[in-house]
Protein backbone atom coordinates (compact mmCIF):
# COMPACT_ATOMS: atom_id res chain seq x y z
CA UNK A 1 0.00 0.00 0.00
CA UNK A 2 2.46 2.24 0.79
CA UNK A 3 4.39 2.40 -2.37
CA UNK A 4 1.28 3.98 -3.90
CA UNK A 5 1.54 7.70 -4.42
CA UNK A 6 -1.88 8.19 -3.49
CA UNK A 7 -4.03 9.20 -0.19
CA UNK A 8 -5.69 5.87 0.79
CA UNK A 9 -7.72 4.57 3.75
CA UNK A 10 -8.93 1.36 4.24
CA UNK A 11 -12.77 1.00 4.39
CA UNK A 12 -14.17 -2.27 6.39
CA UNK A 13 -17.52 -2.90 6.43
CA UNK A 14 -20.58 -6.01 6.61
CA UNK A 15 -20.01 -6.07 2.85
CA UNK A 16 -16.23 -6.30 3.10
CA UNK A 17 -13.11 -4.16 2.77
CA UNK A 18 -11.92 -2.31 0.29
CA UNK A 19 -8.87 0.12 -0.22
CA UNK A 20 -10.11 3.53 -1.81
CA UNK A 21 -7.62 5.98 -3.19
CA UNK A 22 -7.83 9.72 -3.10
CA UNK A 23 -9.21 10.89 -6.54
CA UNK A 24 -9.92 14.50 -6.05
CA UNK A 25 -10.95 17.34 -3.48
CA UNK A 26 -13.35 19.97 -3.99
CA UNK A 27 -13.49 22.67 -1.29
CA UNK A 28 -12.39 20.68 1.51
CA UNK A 29 -14.64 17.45 -0.14
CA UNK A 30 -11.99 14.60 -0.27
CA UNK A 31 -13.56 12.13 -2.92
CA UNK A 32 -12.06 8.55 -2.14
CA UNK A 33 -12.79 5.41 -4.69
CA UNK A 34 -12.20 1.91 -5.04
CA UNK A 35 -13.21 -0.94 -7.15
CA UNK A 36 -16.76 -2.13 -7.93
CA UNK A 37 -18.13 1.78 -8.07
CA UNK A 38 -18.21 2.56 -4.23
CA UNK A 39 -17.66 6.40 -3.57
CA UNK A 40 -17.20 8.03 -0.49
CA UNK A 41 -16.95 11.69 0.04
CA UNK A 42 -15.96 12.88 3.58
CA UNK A 43 -14.53 16.58 5.09
CA UNK A 44 -12.29 16.51 8.12
CA UNK A 45 -12.74 13.11 8.60
CA UNK A 46 -16.51 12.91 8.48
CA UNK A 47 -18.49 11.10 5.81
CA UNK A 48 -20.72 13.57 4.21
CA UNK A 49 -22.11 11.11 1.09
CA UNK A 50 -21.38 7.36 -0.11
CA UNK A 51 -22.63 5.92 -3.42
CA UNK A 52 -22.51 2.46 -4.71
CA UNK A 53 -23.58 0.41 -1.37
CA UNK A 54 -27.37 -0.53 -1.61
CA UNK A 55 -27.79 1.93 1.13
CA UNK A 56 -26.89 5.54 0.31
CA UNK A 57 -26.22 8.71 2.08
CA UNK A 58 -27.40 11.81 -0.28
CA UNK A 59 -25.73 14.27 1.66
CA UNK A 60 -25.04 15.69 5.53
CA UNK A 61 -25.18 18.97 6.65
CA UNK A 62 -24.47 21.14 9.73
CA UNK A 63 -27.19 22.97 11.64
CA UNK A 64 -24.97 26.00 12.77
CA UNK A 65 -20.79 24.99 14.13
CA UNK A 66 -19.34 21.68 12.59
CA UNK A 67 -16.56 20.97 14.86
CA UNK A 68 -14.88 18.62 12.59
CA UNK A 69 -13.99 21.49 10.62
CA UNK A 70 -12.53 23.07 13.57
CA UNK A 71 -10.77 19.80 14.81
CA UNK A 72 -11.98 17.22 17.64
CA UNK A 73 -9.37 17.54 19.29
CA UNK A 74 -10.58 21.00 20.65
CA UNK A 75 -13.37 19.70 21.60
CA UNK A 76 -14.69 19.51 25.19
CA UNK A 77 -16.87 16.69 26.32
CA UNK A 78 -20.53 17.34 26.03
CA UNK A 79 -20.52 19.66 22.58
CA UNK A 80 -23.60 19.05 21.38
CA UNK A 81 -24.29 19.77 17.12
CA UNK A 82 -27.32 19.51 14.49
CA UNK A 83 -27.39 18.13 11.38
CA UNK A 84 -29.66 17.07 8.68
CA UNK A 85 -29.12 13.90 6.62
CA UNK A 86 -30.52 12.23 3.73
CA UNK A 87 -30.42 8.59 3.37
CA UNK A 88 -31.91 6.19 0.89
CA UNK A 89 -33.49 3.95 -0.47
CA UNK A 90 -36.79 5.28 1.65
CA UNK A 91 -36.76 8.56 0.57
CA UNK A 92 -35.61 9.77 4.30
CA UNK A 93 -35.03 13.55 3.43
CA UNK A 94 -34.06 15.90 6.37
CA UNK A 95 -33.62 13.30 8.87
CA UNK A 96 -32.23 15.69 11.72
CA UNK A 97 -29.15 14.26 13.62
CA UNK A 98 -28.75 15.38 16.74
CA UNK A 99 -25.37 14.12 18.56
CA UNK A 100 -23.24 14.87 21.72
CA UNK A 101 -19.48 14.48 22.08
CA UNK A 102 -17.51 12.62 24.55
CA UNK A 103 -13.65 12.94 24.67
CA UNK A 104 -12.46 9.85 26.49
CA UNK A 105 -9.08 10.10 26.44
CA UNK A 106 -5.97 8.60 25.17
CA UNK A 107 -5.73 5.73 22.94
CA UNK A 108 -3.15 3.80 21.23
CA UNK A 109 -4.06 2.91 17.69
CA UNK A 110 -1.35 0.46 15.47
CA UNK A 111 -1.90 0.99 11.63
CA UNK A 112 0.14 -1.25 9.28
CA UNK A 113 3.04 -1.56 12.26
CA UNK A 114 2.75 2.21 13.22
CA UNK A 115 1.93 3.32 16.56
CA UNK A 116 -0.04 6.53 17.09
CA UNK A 117 -1.44 7.72 20.41
CA UNK A 118 -4.74 9.24 19.71
CA UNK A 119 -7.32 11.30 21.34
CA UNK A 120 -10.58 8.71 21.33
CA UNK A 121 -13.48 10.16 20.96
CA UNK A 122 -17.47 9.36 20.95
CA UNK A 123 -20.51 10.95 18.83
CA UNK A 124 -23.60 10.04 20.32
CA UNK A 125 -26.16 10.01 17.67
CA UNK A 126 -30.42 10.41 17.67
CA UNK A 127 -33.04 11.18 15.57
CA UNK A 128 -36.34 10.88 16.79
CA UNK A 129 -38.17 12.11 13.66
CA UNK A 130 -36.45 8.45 12.37
CA UNK A 131 -36.17 6.01 15.29
CA UNK A 132 -32.58 6.40 15.12
CA UNK A 133 -29.57 6.31 17.25
CA UNK A 134 -26.15 4.91 17.26
CA UNK A 135 -22.61 5.75 18.19
CA UNK A 136 -19.93 6.93 16.67
CA UNK A 137 -16.07 6.79 17.32
CA UNK A 138 -13.26 8.45 16.04
CA UNK A 139 -9.28 8.49 16.64
CA UNK A 140 -8.06 11.98 16.74
CA UNK A 141 -4.08 13.19 16.23
CA UNK A 142 -3.66 15.57 19.48
CA UNK A 143 -1.58 17.31 17.39
CA UNK A 144 -3.54 18.69 14.26
CA UNK A 145 -7.12 16.83 14.51
CA UNK A 146 -6.59 14.43 11.82
CA UNK A 147 -8.91 11.70 12.36
CA UNK A 148 -6.71 8.31 11.90
CA UNK A 149 -9.42 6.25 12.64
CA UNK A 150 -13.27 6.22 12.42
CA UNK A 151 -16.45 3.84 13.19
CA UNK A 152 -19.29 5.69 11.60
CA UNK A 153 -23.23 4.49 11.34
CA UNK A 154 -23.76 6.26 7.89
CA UNK A 155 -27.18 5.30 7.73
CA UNK A 156 -29.47 3.07 9.99
CA UNK A 157 -27.92 -0.27 8.06
CA UNK A 158 -24.67 0.72 6.89
CA UNK A 159 -21.88 1.00 9.63
CA UNK A 160 -18.40 1.89 8.00
CA UNK A 161 -15.12 1.55 9.64
CA UNK A 162 -12.35 3.74 7.98
CA UNK A 163 -8.44 3.92 8.55
CA UNK A 164 -5.66 6.03 7.39
CA UNK A 165 -3.67 4.50 5.37
CA UNK A 166 -1.43 6.81 3.86
CA UNK A 167 -2.38 10.63 4.00
CA UNK A 168 -2.58 13.43 1.71
CA UNK A 169 0.70 15.31 1.02
CA UNK A 170 0.08 18.70 2.04
CA UNK A 171 -0.39 21.21 -0.50
CA UNK A 172 -1.36 18.80 -3.53
CA UNK A 173 -5.03 18.56 -3.22
CA UNK A 174 -4.38 14.62 -3.01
Amino acid sequence: MQALPYAQLRLDSKLGSAVLVLGRVVDGQRFWAAPGGYVLVEADGLVMRVSGFADSLESSRFIGHNPFATGLHHLTSGTKTERVVDWMPGNRYGVILQSSFSQLGRDHIEILGEQFETLYIEEQLHATNANFQAVNRYWVSPVDGYILKSEQQITPSLRLNLTTLRRSQPGTGA
